[in-house]
């Protein structure tokens, strides 16, 4: 009997791990072999492209050595392997990717060695928000590009990679994600000249527990290149060992450039060992650009803290920089090098430097500014009453009872554009200019670029009585607007023949939860629509009163091959038509 059990256990251990039971592909029902002879290109293809035909599905490589020929497509990068010790991908030519993800949204790929090939995580999400990828106890070994690239436009994404191995890659990663966590990884790097181990070009990236051994050249490579993206960017290591003894490469290269406007990017190292003595740039962060944050803090450094590049005046690099905009510090650090003038010279440059803001660039002057809206105000005044095409949204139909709405106006509520635009040290009064014209409410830019705003202070609101919150923008008039959005001519300037129509967000601040909930965020047509939400859903809040403020940004229109595309420019406008609160 105990004998039966053990066989009947064993069936059912193996049909877990074949096609449709738990969903998961089992590359071996496909014809794959493993068997380091047979070239299994076509039979994984066949499982992937089972997987994107049926319901999401995890594609399960056993044991084996599987030899590719070409670029594997995945379509849910939802992969694992036995185990990375007895698990491996093998590409046989040089110039091919071995996987390749174009729709790599959320997903996993995990218990896999990959040997050879170009890239061998080729994967993409296309501006999909809320993207979660995870590469774990994954091996990659001997890829002529990048193990892991993670392609440009793949920003909304939080990309984990946590307990791999690099052993000769030519590059190690690639990541434009808005938020990286590489940890708990060991890297051997490959003999590379004038490049990194790691390109950062997102907006967040965390390395942390790192063993780092450089095989190292002299011929200028490095460990991670910074380039980061706009507003905050950040680069984070701790407990990296950037090489031992005292050898090694340059840990980092600074490309981001220094951000006057905003909170920009930074830099910091946290208990790391720095040994960058076989680099041509012997520090730990050399700056071709200075970012406005460097921290090193708790490591033992075998070399300077940073060098400059030459280029760089540190007499003119700080200047109308506002305070509160630059951090720069050693802290308890353990060196070997006791040459840090540099550090300790851009240090005093950034204490003494001259806080008063930089001029912004293309700013309309104050008449100008009243001459521009002046005849903006002229044109409007020749609007006749429009009336929405559709006044339904989101289920709710838009009340014309002056019982059953409560307008949000200039004359009712505070319209406040004297705060700073965040993360700007510039007040949103700056960029743009605000009138009243009868019922209607005008903005017009006055600065371009950037995403100014407005906030209505202290709306009550009674979700009893009038739970939904409603808007209108007004058609300017003298559109269509042409098919390919051609609002400008060559010189980039606006066109007097067509008013610019302008995407926005709306945002609604609960006083109470302290939380911000963004309702709509527009950039192509529809922009007249009317619009509705409940804030009941919104804010979670089926009962009485409770205060909020609404931020309203005008915003720009998205133009294919337009420089800034996504932000206004002096003098573009728009109109709203109302802002109002509704019964159900």
């Amino acid at each position: 009997m105990n004998e039966m059990k053990l066989i009947i256990y064993g069936i059912y251990s193996q049909l877990i791990l074949s096609t449709c039971v738990f969903g998961v592909i089992n590359v071996k029902d496909y014809s794959a072999k493993g068997d380091g002879i047979t070239d299994d290109t076509n039979a994984i293809q066949a499982a992937f492209d089972a997987q994107r035909e049926g319901t999401k599905s995890t594609v399960y490589f056993p044991a084996g050595n599987y030899l590719v020929s070409d670029t594997l497509k995945m379509y849910m990068p939802d992969v694992s392997g036995e185990s990375f010790l007895n698990t491996k991908i093998i590409q046989q030519q040089k110039d091919k990717d071995i996987f390749n993800g174009e729709y790599a949204w959320r997903g996993q790929i995990r218990n896999l060695t990959f040997i050879g090939g170009a890239k061998q995580l080729n994967l993409r999400n296309i501006r999909t928000d809320q993207g979660m990828m995870c590469v774990e106890q994954c091996s990659f070994t001997d890829s002529s590009d990048f193990a892991i690239y993670m392609a440009p436009q793949s920003n909304p994404m939080h990309f984990i990679i946590r307990e791999c191995h690099f052993g000769n890659c030519a590059q190690v990663l690639y990541t434009v994600c808005d938020w990286t966590t590489f940890s708990d990884c060991w890297i051997t790097t490959a003999r590379m000249e004038n490049k990194a181990a790691i390109e950062a070009r997102g907006d967040k990236l965390l390395c942390e527990n790192i063993i780092g051994v450089p095989i190292v050249t002299g011929k200028n490579d490095r460990w991670i290149d910074f380039y980061g993206s706009e507003g905050g960017n950040l680069l984070t290591c701790k407990n990296f060992r950037f090489g031992g003894e005292f050898g090694g490469t340059t840990p980092v290269y600074n490309f981001t450039k220094l951000d006057k406007n905003m909170a920009g990017g930074g830099i910091v190292l946290e208990d790391c060992r720095i040994s960058a003595g076989g680099g041509v740039k012997k520090c730990a962060i050399y700056c071709e650009e200075i970012p406005n944050m460097i921290v090193i803090q708790n490591c033992v450094l075998h070399v300077p803290a940073l060098i400059l590049s030459p280029k760089i005046n540190l007499s003119e690099y700080f200047k109308n920089i506002p305070e509160g905009l630059l951090y720069y510090d050693l802290l308890g650090n353990v060196s070997l090098s006791r040459n840090n003038a540099q550090a300790i010279s851009l240090m005093d440059a950034a204490k003494s430097r001259d806080t008063s803001p930089e001029a912004i660039a293309g700013q309309l002057d104050s008449q100008q500014t009243q001459i521009a809206l002046k005849k903006i105000i002229t044109k409007i005044e020749q609007l006749e009453d429009q009336l929405p095409a559709d006044t339904q949204f989101n289920g709710h139909k838009m009340k014309t009872d002056k019982f059953e709405y409560i307008d949000i106006n200039l004359n009712t509520h505070i319209w406040d554009m004297n705060v700073l635009m965040s993360p700007t040290v510039h007040s949103n009064n700056e960029y743009m200019e605000m009138a009243q014209l009868g019922d209607d409410i005008v903005f017009m830019r006055r600065a371009p670029g950037l995403w100014p705003s407005v906030i209505v202070r202290d709306v009550e609101v009674d979700v009893e009585k009038t739970p939904f919150i409603s808007w209108r923008q007004k058609d300017p008039g003298n559109n269509p607007l042409p098919n390919e959005y051609k609002l400008r001519n060559e010189t980039n300037k606006l066109d007097p023949n067509i008013i610019m129509p302008s995407g926005y967000a709306i945002r609604v601040f609960n006083h109470q939860s302290q939380e911000s909930v963004l309702l709509h965020e527009i950039h192509t047509p529809p922009w007249y629509d009317y619009r509705a939400y409940d804030l009941r859903k919104a804010l979670s809040i089926n009962k009485g009163k409770v205060l909020i403020d609404i931020i309203y940004y005008p915003l720009g229109v998205y133009i294919t091959g337009r420089p800034g595309s996504g932000h206004a420019i002096p003098p573009e406008y728009q109109i709203i038509d109302f802002i109002r609160l509704e019964s159900e």
